[in-house]
């Protein structure tokens, strides 16, 4: 219609009008957004598997150390008792 010279920025801006781009664009964008996504996923879970493994050995740990205080309590408590 109107020929004359543009600016790049209203040249960007009408190519970016354009609905065959915007489309294109649109769908290539969507298809790196899901392949994204699928690699968070994939990431989350192998973090959520090794804290759960890091939370099991941190429990086991821990009930280690209790049941061997619980039993050094216990243990002078029936020495006393068994000298009487």
């Amino acid at each position: 219609m109107w020929n004359y010279p543009k600016s790049a920025l209203h040249q960007a801006a009408i190519d970016a009008m354009k609905p065959e781009l915007d489309i294109a664009a649109a769908k290539a964008m969507a298809a790196q957004s899901k392949l994204r996504r699928a690699s968070d996923a994939v990431q989350a879970l192998k973090e959520h598997e090794a804290e759960k493994i890091a939370t099991r050995a941190k429990t086991a740990r821990l009930r280690a150390e209790r049941l061997a205080r619980a039993a050094e309590v216990q243990s002078p408590s029936l020495a006393k008792s068994a000298r009487k």
